[in-house]
């Protein structure tokens, strides 16, 4: 069970749960809804929201819901040692199997979402099986279900193909002393119907008179054997039915898991389309579940029964760790609006959807109070005043962060000094608490005190008072009046009277109405150096935009450079090559010692050039690469480790524990970090330079070579060997293929025969 019962009561629950409920064909889903317990958690919430949604999408439209009302109560009576299936239950049996797997066949992943546990649907499909070995597609026993059945199906069958053609010369027999020329039945037992008057002319037994005495029942003698017989047989029909119903009990109870899969699935998916057919009819759906509350076009469903499409929708914001005051004139919505709230969030805490917009957003409350309209109990002598201290005391004493509390007309039913004096309190202390508070008044110290207090935000019902009609809307940031005036004149009091209660209220009347302006105006001009704020923001960005857009031109214009840079040094490199190849002929042509030299001599000075360039493009490929202390740095071979130490051209890097000295040249790029792992290849302290395979898999060899050779190569060491024996020559391939495919090979061979010969791999390193 839910919250308590005043809660229930006084947010009208009930009615809105009766709504859900008229949707349902089964009892126990019905029962479902009146005990259903609060959501522990978000991902409760979403986990329901997406089966129904799943359902909608899937299966609404696809497989009607119909045929089911008693699946439930059938289940329990296959359980009840002393219950009995009837013959009219197997229908619903049928379609409920029936219902099931067609569901399943839709679609299998969904369909095992409703299940907390596994089973093996083929057990699914046997026991259809079962069930249509002896039921029709009616729901009626078959004649096949047993031998003896079928025989006196036969029989009966026989007898009334005998009974027609007997009944045929009776009614020719005596036809014309019959009111009717046609037989009835009486007790189950075929008669004439004969006038009055005729009576002995037919032979028979007499069972009856008509209502109006003028007919006579009588069971023709050349029927009554035959009726007898049929009834005998009847009764055999029937007791065999029993037995095979009573057989079929035991069969589904030897595993009644099997048979639990249908009537709970039944159950669940009568719960969702109960709850869909409830969205379709009030525009409900599923919200988000936040930290702040925003009900954007929310209704309350027991307004929206009631007025139709007059009933107007409401916008409540309630930010995040803040609470709301509602004011406004009599009859112009407060109340309303509070259930509202109240209901909202009970709905959600409960699971089910809200008659709101999809967007909106709801807290999900472990409690919800409230104390709204009159408790007065003359049977145990409580005032009405006395009622709401109680409430108020109960909600102080179990009242949390996590706790909406919603108070209606908070500090009436006493003096308004008092009242508002004690209101002002039980407000602070709520706050303190940090409760989430929804209430209303009409006392102006309270709404003063709302106004000026940081955690409380201030809305007003929208009201012509003029024409006394009210809007059903929101105003925020504000309070309203309570329009008592216009109220007076809308019912006709004597203007007298009016007169004198405006003199009554006088001055204090008129410096809150003013209160109220010049807080409006502080509001206004608040609103205003937000809106100034809002174009220097605006402002801002488009600076921002600006120079990322001069920069993103830099960078383009830059790699375009870089571009035409590397385009010239592959032509000064062509260049070079066809130079040389130039040298290598007239060196070849030449013949004269002094013209040899003049040709070398103008070489060098073409190399020393395009040694500068070299040196160029390498400075400019560095420019931009700026190392310090702990960056993960990648060297040539994409071995990688952090730098400990940089002097001048030399760097320091920690390769796992091994300090490898090199020049600031080998470094190739710096690595960045992804999800705080650093990718780096694992180095000993000491690495030899031969490794023994002998005797290991080919993956667990491989593996391992893998990663000698990266320690061997990254430490320094040029040349290694890699013992693996002789065999069959398997792991000498696969070593010797793999080795082709690493690039800072610089090339491998078989060991001399002194060495091992090919029975050893030597590794030489770039």
């Amino acid at each position: 069970m839910f919250g308590n019962i005043r809660e229930r009561e006084k947010l009208e629950l009930s009615l809105i749960l009766e709504e859900f409920k008229k949707n349902s064909l089964l009892n126990s889903t019905k029962e479902k809804f009146d005990n259903l317990n609060y959501i522990k958690d978000k991902e409760e919430y979403s986990k329901f929201k997406d089966i129904v949604t799943n359902y909608n999408k899937k299966i609404f439209l696809k497989l009607p819901f119909t045929g089911f009302s008693k699946i439930d109560e059938i289940t329990e009576r296959i359980k009840d040692l002393n219950g009995h299936l009837q013959e009219s239950d197997l229908f619903e049996i049928k379609s409920s199997i029936d219902y099931t797997l067609k569901f399943f066949k839709t679609d299998k992943n969904y369909f095992f979402s409703f299940f907390d546990f596994q089973f093996d649907i083929n057990k699914v499909y046997l026991f259809k099986d079962n069930i249509e070995r002896i039921v029709d597609d009616d729901g009626k026993i078959k004649d096949e279900a047993s031998s003896k059945l079928l025989h006196i199906r036969k029989n009966i069958n026989k007898l009334l193909s005998s009974q027609d053609r007997i009944i045929s010369k009776i009614l020719k027999k005596y036809e014309k002393y019959l009111t009717e020329s046609n037989i009835t039945l009486v007790d189950n037992r075929i008669v004439l119907q004969v006038d009055v008057h005729e009576k002995n002319r037919v032979k028979g037994v007499f069972h009856s008179y008509s209502n109006t005495k003028r007919t006579v029942f009588i069971e023709p003698e050349e029927l009554v054997f035959l009726n007898n017989r049929l009834n005998e047989l009847k009764e055999e029909e029937r007791l065999e039915i029993a037995k095979i119903l009573e057989e079929l009990k035991n069969s589904i109870l030897s595993d009644l898991s099997i048979f639990s899969i249908f009537s709970t699935f039944i159950s669940k998916v009568d719960f969702i389309n109960s709850t869909l057919l409830f969205m379709n009819e009030y525009d409900a759906n599923f919200v988000q579940i936040e930290e702040e509350i925003e009900l954007i076009r929310v209704y309350h469903p027991i307004i929206k029964k009631v007025k139709g499409k007059d009933a107007k929708p409401v916008n409540i914001k309630i930010e995040k760790n803040r609470s709301l005051l509602i004011t406004g004139p009599n009859m112009g919505g407060k109340t309303a609006v509070l259930k509202t709230v109240g209901v909202s969030a009970l709905l959600t805490k409960l699971g089910l959807p809200i008659c709101s917009s999809e967007f909106s957003k709801i807290r999900l409350f472990d409690k919800i109070f409230c104390d709204i309209g009159d408790d007065q109990s003359l049977e145990n002598g409580i005032s009405t005043f006395a009622s709401h201290l109680l409430n108020y005391k109960n909600i102080v004493e179990n009242c949390d962060e996590n706790s909406l509390i919603l108070l209606d007309e908070v500090g009436t039913g006493t003096s308004i000094k008092e009242g508002t004096s004690f209101a002002i309190s039980l407000i602070k202390t709520f706050l303190e608490k940090g409760s989430t508070l929804v209430f209303t008044t009409h006392y102006d110290p309270i709404k003063d005190f709302s106004l000026k207090n940081g955690s409380i935000s201030c809305c007003a019902m929208k009201y012509d008072f003029e024409n006394n009609i009210p809007y059903f809307e929101l105003e925020y940031g504000t309070v309203g009046q309570s329009g008592m005036f216009s109220l007076l004149k809308k019912y006709g009091f004597p203007e007298k009277i009016i007169e004198e209660s405006y003199k009554t209220v006088g001055k204090d009347f008129l410096d809150y109405t003013q209160l109220i302006k010049d807080y409006q105006l502080k509001i206004e001009k608040l609103e205003s150096e937000r809106e100034k704020l809002e174009l220097l923001k605006k402002s801002q960005m488009k600076i921002e935009e600006i120079t990322k857009k001069e920069l993103d031109d830099y960078l383009d214009k830059k790699n375009i450079m870089e571009k035409e840079y590397r385009k010239r040094i592959n032509e000064k490199i062509e260049s070079l090559r066809s130079e040389f190849e130039k040298v290598v002929r007239e060196l070849t042509e030449s013949k004269e010692r002094v013209q040899k030299k003049e040709i070398i001599k103008n070489f060098r000075k073409f190399l020393d050039e395009n040694i500068v360039i070299k040196e160029v493009e390498k400075a400019q490929s560095k420019e931009n690469l700026t190392i310090k202390i702990g960056d993960t740095v990648q060297l040539r071979d994409k071995i990688e480790g952090i730098v400990k130490d940089v002097d001048g051209d030399r760097v320091s890097i920690d390769i796992n524990g091994v300090i490898l000295k090199t020049n600031f040249s080998n470094i190739v790029n710096i690595v960045e970090k992804k999800n705080g792992v650093e990718k780096r290849y694992h180095l000993g302290e000491e690495i030899k330079e031969e490794i023994d395979l002998r005797g290991k898999f080919s993956d667990e060899a491989l593996e391992e070579l893998e990663n000698y050779i990266l320690k061997a190569s990254a430490s320094g060491i040029k040349r290694v060997r890699v013992i693996h024996g002789h065999g069959k020559g398997i792991l000498k391939d696969k070593i010797r293929g793999f080795l082709k495919g690493i690039k800072f090979v610089k090339g491998f061979y078989p060991a001399p025969i002194e060495e091992g010969g090919d029975g050893v791999t030597i590794i030489e390193f770039i």
